[in-house]
C-alpha cells in the first residue's frame, strides 16, 4: 500500500488519470444503459407476434418476459444511482453496482452485460487511486 505524507506534492497526472477513469465509467455506464434498454425493446417487438400467434409455450413467454424485465430493471437502477451518486462522488458504489448489472444482464443482454462490466471497472479503479491518494478534493 502507498503512504504519501501530507507534505509530498501529488502528481497532476494522478489527478488526471483519475479524472479520465471517472469519464469513462460514467460514459460507458451511460451507453451501458442504453443498450439494455434497446435490447429489452427489440426483445419485445420480436418476440411478441410469435407469442400473441401461440407458437411459444407459457414458459419460454415467462422466460423471455423475466429477460426483459431483467435488462429494464438493471438499466433503471443504474440510470438513477448515476444521477444520485456520480454528483456525490460515490465511485466505488458505482462500480459495484455497474459490475452486478453486468452479472445479471449478461445473461439476457450479452452486449449491455460487458458494457456493464467494462463501466464498473474504470469507477472502482478511480474510487481506489482517489482513496490511495487522497485526492477527491482536487477532482472538483
Amino acid at each position: 500500500m502507498v503512504r504519501m505524507e501530507s507534505s509530498q506534492r501529488i502528481p497532476p497526472s494522478v489527478v488526471q488519470t483519475a479524472r479520465y477513469f471517472l469519464k469513462a465509467g460514467e460514459v460507458v455506464t451511460r451507453i451501458a444503459v442504453l443498450v439494455s434498454i434497446v435490447v429489452a425493446i427489440f426483445l419485445a417487438v420480436h418476440l411478441a407476434p410469435i407469442a400473441l400467434r401461440g407458437a411459444l409455450t407459457t414458459r419460454e413467454v415467462l422466460e423471455n418476459l423475466l429477460f426483459i424485465s431483467l435488462n429494464l430493471l438493471w438499466a433503471g437502477l443504474t440510470s438513477i444511482a448515476m444521477d444520485k451518486w456520480y454528483p456525490a462522488s460515490k465511485f466505488k458504489p458505482l462500480g459495484l453496482l455497474d459490475l452486478l448489472a453486468g452479472a445479471f444482464t449478461l445473461i439476457s443482454a450479452p452486449p449491455a452485460g460487458i458494457l456493464f462490466i467494462v463501466a464498473g471497472l474504470p469507477f472502482y479503479i478511480a474510487a481506489e487511486m482517489i482513496s490511495v491518494f487522497k485526492i477527491e478534493e482536487k477532482l472538483v
